[in-house]
């Protein structure tokens, strides 16, 4: 189960599993299990002024399978994934059925760092201007960042998944 203090999530307009556990290694220099973009991570050490608070503050959290995670596929605002993501709003949902919904459809396509406490403004600077160029570099549409709390991290999993527990 996961239970950060917070998590940084930035929103994205592509399938966020494509490209998540890379993302976090370009702007963390920390990996998960399995090590998808270790050679990534390895890079970006020399390039992150606060590498001491990612090291000490990206939790790693086990699943029930027995993998670690440091980062989460979210759902992403005003976005819905019916026969291709797209914006769900009051022009596009006249042409979806009446049975699509934010809740139901969700398009993952954004992006949660686990963190165990809420980054100082430095690090958040740092974060979003390498989430930015993270971004410009592999052609994804960069559409904003936010600072979740536990309790609205659940909130939207069980929105979501109907689950009543954090998964």
């Amino acid at each position: 189960m996961f239970q950060p203090n917070c998590n940084l999530v930035v929103f994205d307009t592509r399938q966020s599993s494509h490209f998540a556990r890379e993302m976090c290694a370009f702007l963390t220099a920390q990996t998960g299990d399995p090590f998808v973009g270790e050679e990534t991570a390895l890079a970006a050490r020399d390039s992150l002024r606060y590498l001491d608070w990612y090291e000490e503050n990206v939790i790693r959290q086990e699943d029930d399978e027995g993998v670690d995670h440091i980062v989460l596929r979210w759902p992403t605002p005003g976005r819905v994934n019916y026969k291709g993501h797209q914006d769900f709003n009051d022009k596009t949902k006249a042409n979806l059925p009446a049975f699509v919904s934010l809740e139901s459809h969700p398009a993952y396509e954004s992006v949660a760092i686990i963190v165990d406490e809420l980054p100082p403004p430095a690090v958040l600077d740092e974060l979003v201007e390498r989430a930015k160029l993270f971004c410009l570099q592999r052609n994804l549409t960069f559409i904003g960042h936010r600072l979740l709390s536990p309790h609205y991290v659940e909130r939207v999993v069980q929105a979501v998944t109907g689950y009543d527990e954090v998964l």
